[in-house]
């Protein structure tokens, strides 16, 4: 699940679920008009295993701050190392 902070970070989401299916991998994007707190807590409900949540920062840097349901939050990281990660597990 990419879940955006604010209405102008979709774009950024959209082009990190275009990245994420070139691998095949499965990918929704949480667009939706709620907090991001609301997002996240939707996620955890629906025992989503990975989100990548992406803002300002994230944007700038090209790359995604990850939240996993084993692990927790584990920090903004490089988008190609979250794809490397998720394909070896």
């Amino acid at each position: 699940m990419i879940i955006p902070i604010t209405d102008r970070h979709i774009k950024y989401a959209q082009e990190v679920k275009e990245k994420l299916e070139e691998k095949g991998m499965r990918v929704e994007i949480d667009d939706s008009s709620t907090t991001m707190q609301k997002k996240i807590k939707n996620a955890e409900e629906e025992r989503i295993p990975l989100m990548l949540i992406v803002g300002d920062k994230e944007m700038k840097a090209k790359k995604v701050a990850v939240r996993s349901k084993l692990r927790g939050d584990e920090g903004v990281k490089d988008l190609d190392s979250v794809i490397k990660k998720i394909q070896s597990e």
